[in-house]
């Protein structure tokens, strides 16, 4: 952690490239779908959400941790200490009522490693993380998100020290989660290609510039590669009896950030164990967050008629007429529920009042059993089918 501190001040200071080895990808290929599994040129983190939870074990922590990498690009070669310059969004769940009804408000920042280093950070502003040294006009270098913004979704791309964005698949990472105090869990970021870095397309090389600074990222194949606008996966139903809750994440990277934005609407399709189909859809702005059951009270386990676990897709989604992209998450919270754990050798003293005597107090040792309230959570990410859907990203830094 020191180690890469020290590197940070490095780029800060002297704001140069070191050289990056370009090379040329063959073409042939016909698909210009990302890869979720092969590092990007830009990453989406499906969530984040502000504030801080205080740990029995390690104090106050971010209720949401970032940890990203930066591996050197297939077939590239990257010297010792290659910096790397990154440009991020805290992107916010949009205003879903009011006159300013359609708004989703985001933060701009940037960020400063090398290709092997990792970037840790948060949208608390709190420990842990190796990025808040202050940059040159006295400000973190990772603002939190903007007021009345307690979640939403973060994007990061690569650009050169002049903010163009570059074709650069160097970028893996992950969210660390952290809803309540008594529990924590994690996700992978989805990583995006430019475009011809697999093997398709035209080819691009390592470090070309492939947009300008402050301009819109294309995912259509040209500058980066495309992502699509269905999703399906399994999900476990919620129930008030079972103590379990399911929800679902959407967002869409069709986004005018700090503007007024489409609604973007989704038909789905649940189904249960035994293949039964339920039609419902949902309709929201940059990013949501919701439980089957707003949709329909039908869809939980409680229900005798319906059933424990199932399958979700959707048709494709549409913003304004047009084809949206969509990308999702499940999140499923098992509690809370009371865990009873015997704790051994615990000093136990019993004190007494006796007339001659007084008080009187004898110290013994004994097993107790403790209470402690317990929650289990976990997350993964929905499927997206084949289909690309050309979709523009307007930062408005």
């Amino acid at each position: 952690m020191r180690r890469l501190q020290v590197l940070f001040f490095s780029v800060l200071i002297l704001g140069a490239a070191a050289p990056v080895a370009a090379w040329t990808t063959t073409s042939g290929g016909s698909s210009s779908l990302n890869d979720s599994q092969e590092p990007g040129s830009v990453l989406v983190f499906h969530r984040f959400q502000t504030g801080t939870v205080t740990t029995a074990d390690q104090g106050v922590q971010p209720r949401t941790q970032f940890e990203l990498s930066v591996v050197c690009p297939k077939g590239g070669t990257c010297p010792n200490m290659t910096p790397v310059t990154l440009k991020a969004h805290w992107v916010c769940k949009g205003v879903e009522e009011g006159n300013n009804k359609g708004f989703c408000a985001e933060t701009d920042f940037e960020l400063h490693t090398t290709v092997n280093g990792t970037l840790v950070f948060n949208p608390a502003g709190v420990q842990p993380t190796n990025v808040l040294t202050p940059t040159v006009k006295g400000s973190p270098a990772v603002p939190v998100p903007p007021v009345d913004c307690e979640e939403g979704y973060l994007i990061v791309w690569v650009t050169d020290t002049s903010g163009n964005p570059i074709a650069f698949d160097a970028l893996i990472g992950h969210a660390v989660v952290r809803e309540f105090a008594n529990e924590v869990h994690a996700y992978n970021a989805i990583p995006i290609q430019a475009a011809g870095g697999l093997g398709e397309g035209p080819g691009i090389d390592a470090g070309a510039q492939i947009g300008v600074a402050g301009g819109p990222l294309l995912f259509d194949g040209t500058m980066y590669q495309a992502i699509t606008g269905k999703i399906f996966g399994t999900v476990r139903y919620s129930g008030t009896n079972s103590t379990v809750r399911t929800d679902l994440i959407f967002l869409t990277l069709d986004l005018n950030s700090n503007r007024v934005n489409d609604l973007t609407s989704v038909d789905l399709k649940f189904f249960n164990e035994n293949e039964v189909p339920h039609s419902t859809s949902i309709s929201f702005y940059c990013w949501k967050e919701f439980d089957p059951r707003e949709l329909d009270p039908s869809l939980t386990s409680d229900n005798p008629s319906w059933g424990l676990r199932g399958l979700v897709k959707s048709n494709a989604a549409v913003q304004g007429g047009n084809p949206s992209t969509l990308l999702g998450m499940v999140e499923t919270r098992e509690g809370p529920f009371i865990e009873s754990v015997e704790i051994p050798d615990v000093p136990v003293t019993i004190c007494q009042y006796l007339p001659v005597l007084g008080f009187t107090c004898l110290t013994e040792v004994e097993t107790v059993t403790a209470q402690f309230p317990l929650v289990r959570q976990y997350s993964y990410l929905l499927y997206n089918d084949s289909e690309p859907v050309a979709t523009t990203f307007y930062p408005n830094d």
